[in-house]
């Protein structure tokens, strides 16, 4: 503990000798070396008439600036207007942007940002109308004929030729009608054979044909399909029950009036007797209420088309619903 005083009254001995012999030299330097100390960690601002003023920034509002000069204890307050900059310790200037100053600004970048978006877009939408002009004009050197549906009293058949029309494909049906005419081919007996003869003759690169029925959906708790395949024959009603087979499913009645659940079915083959019990009552129930929903008349469809090659036929619908019909 000797050694530390010692030395430290040493270390103060050199220090004042130091100062004695520099005496006059120590006088020159102080203003500077005060002055250093009080600029150090102080704010700076700058008015539009060059005076600088050095203290504490505060804050600011849209009128004026509050600042705690560093040789007054109270704050004062200038006018915004009259503020050239404000340069805090760190370096960093003050915004002296007044708040709708700041919303305009933002404003005018919204503006910039959302019309150089609008012209992306513009860009897009027109890349987008080249390419569909393209894939359209090429559709349309590809003609398809339509032979009216069977059982179409609903007007399906304009509605198909029009949607094919609408996605650019040339679509012809009298000049179809015509070449059956002149054949003696009567359209309530056309066959497969019948429409690949008028697609080779007529040079089409497609043809379409199809059937209309309808299908009445009772909201019984067993519930029952009314099939009416042509409006001149009798219509035949279905219980639920009459669908089961011997699995129990009821796929028949699920498959045709409630497309959703078909799949169920083979989902429970080869589970445990008890979990596929549990899963065949979800789904009956899970049938009886989309069968509420799905109650009413419906008009289904089939529509086909024939391989100009292979003559096969290829289903684009096969018994689907169209709409509801009441």
């Amino acid at each position: 503990k000797e050694n530390k005083n010692d030395s430290t009254l040493l270390r103060y001995f050199l220090i004042f000798r130091l100062a004695g012999c520099n005496i006059a030299i120590m006088k020159r330097f102080l203003p500077l070396l005060m002055l250093a100390g009080f600029l150090f960690g102080q704010d700076t601002m700058r008015s539009t008439n060059g005076t600088v003023f050095i203290g504490k920034y505060l804050s600011i509002d849209d009128q004026q600036v509050f600042w705690l000069p560093s040789d007054d204890i109270r704050e004062h307050r200038f006018p915004l207007t009259s503020i050239d900059f404000i340069r805090l310790a760190n370096g960093k200037l003050v915004d002296l942007r007044t708040q709708k100053e700041k919303d305009e600004e933002a404003e005018r970048i919204a503006e910039k940002e959302i019309k150089i978006l609008a012209e992306k877009v513009r860009e897009a939408e027109r890349l987008l109308a080249e390419k569909k002009k393209e894939a359209c004009d090429k559709l349309k050197k590809m003609t398809i004929g339509v032979v009216p549906f069977k059982n179409d009293i609903y007007g399906y058949t304009e509605e198909f030729r029009d949607t094919l029309r609408s996605w650019c494909y040339t679509v012809i049906t009298t000049p179809v009608l015509k070449h059956l005419t002149e054949n003696n081919i009567n359209l309530d007996e056309i066959n497969d054979y019948d429409l690949w003869t008028v697609q080779d003759d007529l040079s089409l690169d497609g043809i379409f044909h199809g059937y209309l029925y309808v299908i009445n959906v009772s909201k019984s708790p067993e519930p029952t399909i009314t099939v009416n395949p042509n409006p001149s024959n009798e219509t035949k009603s279905y219980h639920m029950s009459d669908f089961r087979g011997s699995d129990g499913w009821g796929s028949v009645y699920i498959r045709e009036a409630l497309p959703k659940t078909s799949y169920l079915g083979s989902f429970a083959t080869g589970l445990g007797k008890g979990i596929a019990e549990g899963i065949r009552s979800g789904i009956i129930l899970n049938a009886y209420k989309e069968a509420e929903e799905a109650s009413g008349t419906w008009l289904m469809a089939t529509i086909f088309s024939i391989d100009e090659k292979t003559g096969e036929k290829s289903f684009l619908l096969k018994n689907e619903r169209i709409r509801k019909l009441e």
